[in-house]
């Protein structure tokens, strides 16, 4: 779920957004046990953020949420902290011959 914050203007409003959706999941469906991450709050050192939880949804089946800004969503997909980003920076234990 991406909030949108309109550029990161109305990020603390998109930010509590977040949180506020976060607890109707919580309330329309049980949460798993231990499956719950705060990287807003906890961001992780590539400056990922984002909730995440998992749910036993729609006829018990689990399911994974995951809850961003807009600007989040962005960092997570294109800035520092996409995965590309890092799995294709080189190796500064790499030589070249």
């Amino acid at each position: 779920v991406v909030v949108d914050d309109e550029g990161g203007a109305r990020g603390p409003q998109a930010v509590a957004g977040c949180y506020q959706i976060l607890a109707v999941i919580h309330r329309m469906w049980r949460p798993i046990p231990l499956e719950f991450d705060d990287y807003v709050s906890n961001p992780k050192p590539t400056g990922y953020q984002s909730l995440h939880t998992a749910v036993f949804g729609p006829d018990g089946v689990p399911l994974e949420v995951q809850l961003r800004t807009r600007s989040m969503h962005e960092m997570s997909e294109f800035g520092a902290a996409a995965h590309w980003s890092y799995k294709e920076a080189p190796s500064s234990s790499s030589s070249s011959s």
